[in-house]
């Protein structure tokens, strides 16, 4: 049995820690990365999980705090992760670096050394290597201890992939893939996972093409754009539509039945589209979803 403490640095108001512009704070990053890591554990035998962060992110939750929850529930591994920053407004330095404590005990350089190779091999970001600090919750934790700074919020292209949900699943299963490099923990068996629910809607039109008919004329007949018309009918010239030709005028929906533990991003992936186009369809503004949910994901 893994037993693994989760810390998503920081809350919402601790002071500074943002991107320069203000359109990210760095809990907004860690937060997501250390669910979407919860997330994917469950997936997992023999793993225990305490997180010691506020999940709201409204208190920054004392280091001593932390770590002490940590030290007292006898965990094996404490992971906390963080978004990077450098001087003031934008600057150039970039990439991923994780932290041991100064001491470099042998199983949190191995851990830091598993976790920072998957995060580079995942993110494609610039290697910084496994470093040590004299951070709190690298010394007064009893247990092997590291913390991940993903990226750099003061560098410009780095800040918009922090704010991006790929980037951030990228980071969540590298953590993951590099604790399993690390503890051996493996996945339940597949046949435990319900099988995804996806329904058809029945709104397929077509329009079989009548002397002089136009993509503008359908388009007002029909309540659709031009563009969608052209979209949906790849193959068809526009310019020379044949009479008797058929033509697809609605698509199909298809509609996803959210199960217990599903995440957007996992629906994203089964269905072969993204989280900003399920949220988008769905008038969502935020990732939260809930069992029974009845998502539209084509």
């Amino acid at each position: 049995m893994l037993k693994l403490v989760l810390d998503a640095g920081h809350g919402v108001h601790t002071p500074g820690k943002r991107v320069p512009d203000g359109s990210m704070r760095e809990w907004h990053f860690n937060s997501s990365v250390v669910k979407r890591v919860i997330d994917i554990l469950k997936n997992y035998e023999d793993v225990q999980i305490l997180r010691v962060d506020d999940p709201s992110g409204n208190r920054d939750v004392s280091l001593i705090e932390r770590t002490h929850k940590a030290n007292k529930w006898g965990a094996d591994a404490y992971v906390s992760v963080h978004a990077n920053a450098y001087g003031k407004g934008f600057t150039s330095p970039n990439g991923i670096e994780t932290f041991v404590y100064t001491s470099r005990p042998s199983g949190s350089v191995k851990l830091a050394t598993n976790v920072q190779n998957r995060l580079v091999r995942e993110t494609g970001r610039k290697n910084r290597g496994v470093k040590s600090a004299n951070f709190a919750v690298l010394r007064e934790t009893d247990m092997t201890a590291i913390l991940c700074e993903c990226g750099f919020m003061t560098n410009k292209e780095e800040a918009r992939l922090l704010k991006s949900d790929s980037y951030r699943q990228k980071c969540a299963e590298a953590i993951v893939k590099g604790l399993e490099d690390t503890y051996k923990i493996k996945k339940k068996k597949s046949a435990s996972k319900p099988k995804a629910k996806t329904s058809t809607s029945s709104n397929t039109l077509k329009h079989k093409i009548r002397k002089g008919d136009t993509f503008w004329d359908l388009s007002k007949e029909y309540k659709v754009s031009v563009d969608q018309l052209e979209k949906l009918n790849p193959k068809v010239n526009p310019k020379a539509l044949q009479v008797g030709e058929l033509i697809t005028i609605k698509s199909t929906s298809s509609y996803y039945t959210v199960q217990k533990d599903d995440t957007l991003w996992g629906i994203a992936k089964a269905h072969k589209t993204s989280v900003a186009k399920i949220k988008s369809l769905n008038g969502l503004k935020s990732d939260l979803i809930h069992p029974g949910q009845r998502l539209r994901v084509k």
